[in-house]
């Protein structure tokens, strides 16, 4: 008890410094000087946002008969679709809506991983987070990666913490409603549907006694969390033009050369093996938040440190999801599924779709991390956990 009292007084202060810190930080990026208009993506929002604020609904205004749109999702022309109303083409405004959705995730990062570990580990994954070149200037972007990361993590932490519980609490019958969030703000977030479904599956499988009320929850979640995309999808190919979806980009064999037409199966599969290839070494590249060792140190010694990142990465990834099964595991490992077959065009790209993903590549670094220092620790679900590193027992079992 007396040790809680006094995490709560260091955390509450450390949290005003992080606070001032971000705010400070983030607000920087405001200025045209140190983020730039990434090209197609964002006028696309920018034109939807337009479209919804003229009362087009959600077409492509600019086309001849302002046809329905069926490529990005809704939600974040529509949280941009205000400051169009109100201030026209603002750019200054419009990287705000980004930089607040940034600094209200590192809220949330702390929020989940203080549930997860410690205080003091959810302070060194929201530093780590925060302080990140791609997280920090994806947020100076009208794109919608930094709403997509609040929400995400904001989707993890309510589930974690309320999908045990009964019908009787309005936070368990209101959780399906986060799914729809997700994938209407990044076509990605239907990889939270998946990974949901395959833990209450496990839930019904293991939980022999409240099985009833798993398929209960499953099926509640399919009607609310899983239709609206089936209807969001059909009505998309129904309206679609050509190369105008996500699933026709996914299997045209080059989005920018319709002439080549669809993709066969073996340029899907030497697409995954370069994308495999090209992931490898981005994904280790998160991590780089201050150092630029490419001129420091020679090629191999830059290439061994970027080696031990993602096996102590995907130690710990792997690990959890073996042993631990959580929805966060199955939510990484969809979303990297997907990546591995979706068309990317250079590590720009990659490290774009990366981002969302970067405060859970830190944490199963330091998972990896603790796994390689306490072997006996792998193929074990209880053990002392990362809150250990900060001097403190594990709030809860892996």
């Amino acid at each position: 008890m007396e040790f809680q009292r006094k995490e709560r007084g260091w955390s509450w202060y450390v949290g005003i410094i992080f606070i001032i810190f971000f705010v400070l930080l983030y607000f920087q990026l405001i200025s045209d000087k140190l983020s730039y208009l990434r090209g197609g993506d964002t006028a696309s929002y920018i034109l939807l946002a337009k479209s919804l604020a003229s009362g087009l609904g959600f077409s492509d205004f600019n086309l001849p008969g302002n046809p329905p749109h069926t490529q990005y999702p809704p939600l974040f022309p529509l949280m941009l679709t205000p400051i169009v109303a109100f201030f026209g083409y603002n750019f200054m405004w419009m990287r705000l809506v980004g930089i607040a959705f940034a600094l209200a995730a590192l809220y949330v990062i702390k929020l989940y991983f203080t549930r997860r570990t410690s205080s003091a580990m959810a302070y060194v994954l929201v530093f780590l987070t925060g302080t990140s070149f791609f997280v920090l200037s994806i947020s100076a972007e009208i794109l919608p990666e930094a709403a997509y990361l609040f929400i995400s993590i904001l989707t993890l932490y309510l589930y974690e913490k309320n999908m045990d519980k009964t019908f009787a609490s309005p936070y368990a019958r209101y959780l399906p409603v986060l799914a729809p969030l997700m994938y209407f703000t990044k076509f990605i977030g239907v990889t939270i549907c998946f990974a949901v479904i395959c833990v209450l599956l496990l839930r019904i499988k293991s939980e022999a006694e409240e099985r009833s009320a798993y398929i209960k929850k499953l099926l509640y979640f399919i009607l609310i969390g899983v239709v609206p995309f089936v209807v969001w999808f059909v009505r998309n190919n129904l309206y679609a033009r050509g190369v105008s979806t996500y699933q026709s980009i996914m299997f045209q064999a080059d989005y920018y050369d319709s002439g080549l037409g669809s993709a066969g199966v073996g340029a899907i599969f030497d697409r995954m093996i370069a994308n495999i290839t090209m992931y490898i070494n981005e994904v280790p590249m998160t991590f780089l938040t201050y150092l630029d060792l490419r001129k420091a140190v020679s090629p191999a010694v830059l290439k061994g440190f970027l080696a031990v990142i993602l096996i102590l990465f995907l130690i710990g990834f792997i690990r959890d999801l073996i042993i631990k099964r959580g929805i966060k595991d199955f939510y990484t490992f969809f979303y990297l599924a997907i990546l591995m077959v979706w068309p990317t065009y250079g590590s720009g790209d990659a490290l774009r779709y990366l981002v969302p993903l970067i405060p859970l590549f830190y944490y199963y670094f330091f998972r990896g991390f603790e796994v390689v220092i306490s072997p006996g620790t792998f193929f074990t679900r209880g053990e002392v956990g990362l809150a250990a590193l900060s001097g403190k027992g594990s709030r809860q079992a892996w």
